[in-house]
This record gives structure tokens, C-alpha cells and sequence, in this order.
């Protein structure tokens, strides 16, 4: 039961973490704040595509192995449902914001490149962060530790391998 409650309290993070966020950067846009500034659009994405694979999947790597390392780190440190939730609510408030900013750099069509950049590769990540945080919170039987970072590092390096690859097929 307590599994249950978990996953509805995340869930309900993500989305009114969405709303709310999308809802204050209509609000500043309104009044006028700008933030054209950080939307992107298809011509930075053909410019990231421009790097060599090896560099490309070499920066990735590193900076995801990073953002893994530190939620590993957090998750021993602290309470596992806390950081859970607190990455749920971040990744909502990216997401809330990004949609808000794009819709009104470049309309529906700069939303779509923004949902198309992060699949399918975010999905990989975010089954990352959920396997971590079952891993810690001890809802995984067997605590294999070669295991469970062997099963970190293949789907990490799947992730950037997609992130690295998918625009470039799809773009194609």
C-alpha cells in the first residue's frame, strides 16, 4: 500500500509542478519578463548534431555519470522518498517551464521539438532515477550491487547513446 501511495504522491508532484510553473512564467511573460533567451529551436539542435559521435557521446556520458553519481549520493545521504520526490518536482518544473517558454518563442511547433528532443531518451532516465530510489527505499529483493550498477550503467549508456543518435534519425 505504502508503494501505492507513493507513486499517486509522484504523479501529483509532476503534474501540478507542470501547471503551477507553466502557469507563474505566463504570469511573468505577461508582465512583461522575457525568456526568449532560453528556448531553443531546430537550428540549435542541427548545430549540437554537427559534433563528431565520440565527442558528443563522450560529453553526455560524463555529465549524465555525474547527475547519477550526485542522486546516488542523495539517496544514501537522505531519505530516499524525499529525493525522489524533490527530482519529481524538479523534472515538472523543467518541463512546465521549457513548454511555457517554447510556446511562446516559436508556438505549438517549438513545443514539439522540445518533446521530441527529450524522447526517448528521458524515459531511460527517468526509470534511472525510479530504480535508484527502489533500490534505496529497499522495495528490490535482491541487493546485488554489481547487479544493480550494471544495470545503471547499461541503461545510462542506452540513454545517451538515444540522446546522441535519436535527433539525428529523426531529423534526418
Amino acid at each position: 500500500m505504502p508503494n501505492k501511495i507513493q507513486n499517486n504522491t509522484s504523479i501529483l508532484i509532476a503534474i501540478s509542478s507542470v501547471f503551477f510553473t507553466s502557469l507563474t512564467v505566463n504570469i511573468l511573460m505577461k508582465t512583461g519578463t522575457v525568456f526568449d533567451y532560453m528556448a531553443f529551436s531546430i537550428m540549435d539542435i542541427y548545430r549540437g548534431l554537427s559534433v563528431s559521435f565520440l565527442s558528443g557521446f563522450v560529453f553526455i556520458l560524463l555529465r549524465r555519470l555525474k547527475q547519477t553519481v550526485i542522486i546516488l549520493i542523495f539517496m544514501k545521504l537522505f531519505k530516499p522518498e524525499l529525493i525522489y520526490d524533490f527530482l519529481i518536482l524538479l523534472l515538472g518544473m523543467f518541463y512546465g517551464f521549457m513548454m511555457s517558454v517554447q510556446t511562446y518563442s516559436g508556438g505549438i511547433r517549438e513545443v514539439g521539438v522540445f518533446l521530441i528532443s527529450i524522447f526517448p531518451h528521458y524515459i531511460l532516465y527517468l526509470f534511472v532515477i525510479n530504480f535508484i530510489y527502489r533500490y534505496y527505499s529497499g522495495k528490490i529483493i535482491n541487493k546485488n550491487k554489481l547487479k544493480f550498477i550494471t544495470i545503471l550503467l547499461i541503461t545510462i549508456i542506452i540513454g545517451v547513446i538515444f540522446e546522441e543518435n535519436f535527433l539525428k534519425i529523426f531529423l534526418s
